[in-house]
């Protein structure tokens, strides 16, 4: 009797928390945010909807301004004074604030090694092994337009989770070059691949180009009509006192608008050298939106050199589509694929996520997510089923 009431009691919280999301997907109209697939659905480049031109953080002023053209968020009674009608963290003329506030409910599913010290893989439901609220992630960014439309300071400040940690500061210099040219230079997250939000994905936790992944040095971009290119050269990773070594990475993509059964079409590319790991990575990633689908792919080799090894080839793949049911729910499907060394048979990774998502307003998102991770049947802690409920309020 006992161990029936603690199983419902772990129950319980996890039940209200999931009606509610649901209620919430299902009742609320869709909206967009400044995430690589919605940027491809409305044809936006990333420099349009954020500050950081390569993509993430803070949103741009232009973004906040035309949101409404094509976000057509759910009616919000707004104030009739202009003053009340200020744009959210705009400050001043020149200063403003920023910030994103991930908050979840992760529910974790996993079974014990057999006998042999295994576990089954490609299986979509195990046994509950964990419930945990936590928050994901806590940012805050500042903007300062020390020359307007010419020179920017720029600030991105990690409050949670862990300690406060400083993720981004940079001046951006504007207008000098040709071609919409621009000068960055400080702390930043190199440019490399597609900017999803997911650090968890292998194109991006195994290439290491991630948001938990910043370094210090310059970076040199053009954005004109429908190309974007940036290059970046910062310290590598285990660089520090020596200045001879530096990671060189480069990411471009052409953008395009078709009249016809294609709405969008968009193709990229991305390199980078880092000479202290003696790694190299080798990327290309494509979009295409059309009807309510919208779909995002991208393949990374990567080139390991490693001491008494020799050298190690690895795969990172991933793929995403997402599906505008109507307005109000997106549906998105991804699949990830690993395989840590292209010498060895059996020995892949794979990640299945299926999930809802939907915006209120133009600063908050709710999300439910079911993930479905494989790992070798002797790692046990690799394979495991996962459900998510997050709410992402942001401005």
């Amino acid at each position: 009797m006992g161990k029936n009431t603690a199983s419902s009691a772990k129950r319980t919280p996890l039940v209200a928390v999931l009606l509610l999301l649901a209620l919430a997907i299902f009742s609320m109209p869709a909206l967009v945010q400044a995430e690589p697939y919605i940027a491809l659905r409305e044809g936006l480049k990333c420099d349009f909807c954020h500050v950081n031109k390569t993509g993430g953080g803070k949103r741009t002023s232009a973004f906040a301004n035309t949101a409404e053209s094509f976000l057509h968020p759910f009616p919000v009674p707004e104030p009739t004074n202009a003053e009340a009608r200020q744009l959210v963290g705009q400050l001043d003329g020149r200063l403003s604030l920023g910030a994103n506030l991930r908050f979840s409910n992760s529910t974790l599913f996993r079974e014990d090694p057999d006998a042999q010290g295994l576990v089954s893989r490609d299986k979509l439901f195990r046994p509950l092994e964990a419930n945990d609220f936590a928050i994901d992630k806590g940012v805050v960014y500042l903007q300062a337009d020390l020359i307007r439309e010419r020179l920017i300071f720029y600030l991105d400040e990690s409050f949670a989770p862990g300690p406060p940690t400083n993720r981004e500061t940079f001046a951006l210099l504007n207008g000098l070059l040709p071609w919409g040219g621009y000068i960055k230079a400080g702390r930043f997250f190199a440019p490399y691949g597609l900017r999803i939000q997911d650090d968890e994905a292998f194109i991006r936790a195994k290439t290491g180009f991630n948001f938990n992944d910043f370094s210090e040095g310059v970076e040199l971009g053009l954005s004109t009509g429908k190309l974007f290119f940036a290059a970046a050269l910062v310290n590598s990773d285990d660089s520090i006192g020596n200045d001879s070594e530096k990671q060189l990475s480069a990411n471009g993509y052409y953008l395009t608008h078709l009249d016809r059964f294609l709405k969008t079409l968009m193709l990229g590319a991305s390199l980078a050298h880092n000479p202290s790991l003696d790694r190299d990575l080798y990327g290309l990633y494509l979009g295409v939106s059309f009807w309510r689908l919208t779909l995002l792919a991208e393949a990374d080799l990567i080139a390991d050199q490693l001491s008494g090894q020799g050298d190690i080839e690895r795969l990172a793949a991933y793929t995403e589509l997402n599906w505008l049911i109507r307005d109000g729910i997106n549906l998105k499907f991804a699949y990830d694929y690993f395989d840590p060394d292209d010498s060895q048979d059996e020995d892949h990774r794979q990640r299945l996520s299926l999930g809802l998502e939907s915006f209120v307003g133009n600063n908050l998102q709710a999300r439910l997510i079911y993930r479905n991770v494989n790992d070798i049947p002797q790692n046990s802690s690799g394979n495991f089923n996962e459900l998510i409920a997050e709410v992402h309020l942001f401005f």
